[in-house]
This record gives structure tokens, sequence and C-alpha cells, in this order.
């Protein structure tokens, strides 16, 4: 049986943002994948971060602690893009 994680994609204020919570990521041995940003979510800040849904608590303790501006967090839900976290950060 084959199953399919969910994924979260995580937005950032800015790239510097999102090099840093790459590094912060890398150092706790999350696994991530960082992506362009899907068109659907804005225009702002072009690279966003996709993760598992589970470990979104557990990395925004990791960010909420290094002034990291996280825009929003989303998951898709029947093809369209949900907001799960409002934005936070330092």
């Amino acid at each position: 049986m084959n199953t399919v994680e969910a994924m979260a994609v995580v937005l950032f204020e800015s790239v510097h943002d999102s090099l840093r919570a790459e590094d912060i990521l890398e150092r706790a041995r999350l696994t991530y994948r960082a992506i362009v940003k899907p068109r659907e979510l804005g225009s702002d800040c072009g690279v966003a971060i996709r993760l598992k849904i589970e470990d979104i608590p557990f990395f925004m303790d990791l960010v909420s602690d290094r002034s990291i501006q996280v825009k929003g967090i989303f998951h898709q839900v029947d093809g369209e893009w949900r907001q799960m976290q409002p934005p936070v950060g330092g």
C-alpha cells in the first residue's frame, strides 16, 4: 500500500529569510525541499519551502526563536491552496 504524505508550503518575506530557514532545517535534520513559490500564492519572494505537515509545529518553534519572517503556511485541499497558519515571525 502506497501512502502519500501531506505536505505544506511555507512562504517567507524575503529570500534571506528562506535561506536562513533552510540552514535551520538542515541543522535540525528535517526533510524539506526548496521550491519555486506556486504562482497562486502571490508575487513576493519567489522561494518557498515544502515540508511535511506533521513537521510544521517543530519548524515554527525553530524559526520563531530566530526572527525569521514567515509570510504564511499553505496546503492544498481539492486542488486549492488554503492557509494553515497566520503570518508569524520576529
